[in-house]
C-alpha cells in the first residue's frame, strides 16, 4: 500500500468531532436516528486509539482465516473464500504471544501482580504477534485468498470486520461486490471507506442501535465486539472510560455532550 504519512497519525478533537457527525448525517439518510457523537467517539477510541483512516490501519486475524468460518463452513458450501488448501507455513498462526514465556495458547496474566494465580491464561486462539497481523499479513494472505483474507480483517478508525460489511452489504452496494474495489479505494481514499464502514454496521444493526439509544454500554460491547461475557467485561468498561472523555472534548468544542449533532 501507499506507504509515507503526510498527517499526524492520530486526528485531533475537531477532526473526530467532525467524522462522527458525517457518520450521523449519513445514518439520517438511511433513515436511522442519529447517534450520541460521545458514543461514536468513544469506539474510535477503544478501537483504534484515534489513528487516523489510512491503507495500513488494518488488523489481519489468522485465527479467523484458519478458523470454521472459512476452513470448514466456506467449503462445506463451496464457496471461493474456502481457505481448507492454505497451510500454516504459507500464513502463519501463532495462539498467544512468541515474546512471552507463556506456552502456544496461553499468554501473561494481566492481573497476576495484583491478585496472584496463575502466571499465564488462555486467550482463546488470537495471534498477538504483530508480524502476523499487520497490512502485510493480510496481502499475503490475499495472494492465496482475497476474500478470506478481506473477510478476517478489521479496517478503520472503527476496525469493522470485513465479514460484516461482506454481511451487511457495503460490497454489494458500494464496490459491486467485488472487494478488489474496496481495496482500491481504500488505499487511495481511506477517509470515505472509514465513513462508509461504520454507517453500515450500524444501519443494518438494530440491536447496537438500541444499545447506543439506552446509553447501555455493556450493549454496545457484546453488539459490536462479541458477546461473550469476557469480552463484554473487557470491553464495556473501555467504552464508558472513552465516552467520558469525549464528553470533556464535546464542551471544550463548545458541544452539548448529549447531542448528536
Amino acid at each position: 500500500p501507499p506507504g509515507k504519512r503526510t498527517k499526524p497519525i492520530e486526528y485531533n478533537a475537531s477532526e473526530r468531532i467532525a467524522i462522527c457527525q458525517e457518520i450521523n448525517k449519513k445514518l439520517v439518510e438511511r433513515g436511522i436516528k442519529p447517534i450520541l457523537l460521545k458514543y461514536l467517539m468513544a469506539f474510535m477510541v477503544v478501537e483504534s486509539a484515534n489513528r487516523r483512516a489510512h491503507p495500513t490501519l488494518c488488523r489481519f486475524e489468522p485465527h479467523v482465516f484458519h478458523g470454521s468460518r472459512y476452513k470448514k463452513r466456506a467449503c462445506r458450501d463451496g464457496l471461493p473464500s474456502c481457505t481448507k488448501d492454505v497451510t500454516l507455513s504459507q500464513v502463519p498462526w501463532y495462539r498467544g504471544s512468541k515474546r512471552s514465556n507463556c506456552p502456544q495458547g496461553s499468554r501473561p496474566s494481566p492481573k497476576r501482580k495484583r491478585t496472584g494465580g496463575p502466571p499465564c491464561i488462555k486467550p482463546g486462539n488470537i495471534d498477538l504477534n504483530s508480524e502476523h497481523t499487520r497490512r502485510d499479513s493480510f496481502d499475503r494472505a490475499a495472494k492465496y485468498n482475497l476474500l478470506a483474507a478481506f473477510g478476517s480483517t478489521s479496517w478503520g478508525s472503527f476496525q469493522v470486520m470485513g465479514y460484516n460489511l461482506i454481511a451487511k452489504g457495503m460490497i454489494k452496494d458500494l464496490y459491486n461486490g467485488q472487494v478488489a474495489e474496496f481495496m482500491k479505494e481504500y488505499d487511495t481514499n481511506p477517509e470515505k471507506s472509514n465513513v462508509d464502514m461504520v454507517v453500515y454496521y450500524i444501519a443494518t444493526g438494530k440491536r447496537l442501535q438500541s444499545a447506543l439509544a439506552r446509553g447501555d454500554f455493556r450493549g454496545m460491547a457484546a453488539n459490536y465486539n462479541g458477546n461473550s461475557k469476557s469480552a463484554i467485561d473487557h470491553y464495556a468498561p473501555k467504552l464508558e472510560r472513552a465516552s467520558r472523555g469525549a464528553v470533556y472534548n464535546l464542551k471544550k468544542a463548545g458541544l452539548d455532550p448529549n447531542t448528536a449533532t
